[in-house]
């Protein structure tokens, strides 16, 4: 988009823009009311409305760590433009989360802790289209594991070989031995009654608990980019957090037992919610990832490849850690 498609879009809020920049995928702008988040909504209208519905909910519940919706004059959260849609929020000013802090990852995981029990009660005004993952991780678990499975023929039956598909070769069935005991394991654990705990009490997941998601500012975290808001079971927004911290730390039990206290403090969490999160640990998720953007995504570069093969050689040469830390898991 250009100035003009801005103030164009602004132009619903009575706003106009002084200065702006693109940062990942929204719009800092300076304006005479201050400083702005404009964003796009990745899917459909209803889906936005679904997101602004459960940021609503929780804040009326207490939980404030999260970036504001700004309503135009006409009490609008969402406004259409040139057949899509934007929505606009205060800018959360701060420094994104840092992996390698441990006062950071602690502070994320509380701030999930507030979020998770202030959607306690949650359920979706009839009429539109919610996100509903409730029950459905069985089988995106089996759909992933048969990805893998198809991913390991394609790196044997390549004529050259190049090496992100050696590296897939020599631990393809480590990572398939991983991701089918992740399958039992969530089939064999309690999965099914948080699901209908969730279902009966009403639950929400952020669905995207990355580092670029928390914003540290002061002594807090923020919150922020809810497009991939969810009804689901708390735990798997624990299990993205700890995985991507987990990755960066060489599987430390000890870093994992802070983040599992540190979210006790604000939703107890038992042993069959252990043996869930351990079934989502056991599967070898960011493997998985970099395995379907290197053998789906076309028109790669060379650079890009490289990029992918190192990130895949970082991963698995941690095998050896992954496997003692989910021995040693719950």
């Amino acid at each position: 988009m250009d100035h003009h498609d801005i103030k164009c879009i602004l132009s619903n809020w009575g706003e106009s823009p002084l200065e702006m920049s693109q940062v990942r995928g929204v719009y800092r702008i300076k304006t005479g009311q201050g400083m702005r988040c404009l964003k796009e909504g990745r899917k459909s209208l209803q889906r936005a409305q679904f997101m602004m519905e459960g940021m609503a909910f929780v804040q009326k519940r207490g939980f404030a760590q999260l970036a504001n919706c700004v309503p135009t004059p006409e009490g609008s959260l969402v406004v259409p433009y040139q057949g899509s849609y934007y929505y606009l929020q205060e800018w959360v000013e701060g420094r994104e989360l840092d992996y390698l802090n441990r006062e950071d990852l602690l502070g994320a995981a509380k701030t999930l802790g507030c979020f998770h029990r202030a959607s306690i009660g949650f359920t979706p005004q009839k009429g539109y289209e919610a996100k509903n993952k409730l029950g459905k991780w069985p089988k995106k678990l089996q759909d992933k594991c048969k990805d893998l499975e198809r991913y390991l023929n394609v790196a044997r039956t390549k004529a050259n070989p190049d090496g992100f598909d050696r590296k897939v070769m020599l631990f393809g069935e480590w990572m398939l031995n991983h991701a089918r005991v992740s399958v039992k394991n969530l089939a064999d654990s309690h999965y099914a009654d948080l699901v209908d705990e969730a279902r009966d009490w009403g639950s929400l997941a952020h669905g995207d608990a990355a580092a670029r998601n928390f914003i540290r500012q002061g002594r807090e975290l923020v919150l922020i980019d809810f497009d991939a808001i969810a009804m689901d079971v708390n735990i798997t927004d624990l299990w993205r957090l700890m995985r991507r911290a987990l990755s960066r730390n060489n599987w430390e039990m000890e870093l994992a037992t802070e983040i599992m206290d540190s979210y006790d403090q604000f939703v107890p969490l038992e042993s069959r919610h252990k043996e869930v999160l351990g079934a989502f640990l056991q599967f070898p998720e960011i493997p998985w990832r970099l395995l379907r953007e290197y053998y789906e995504k076309e028109n790669r570069t060379p650079q890009h490849d490289l990029y992918l093969t190192e990130r895949l050689e970082n991963c698995l040469d941690q095998h050896r850690a992954i496997d003692k830390f989910l021995k040693n898991f719950v």
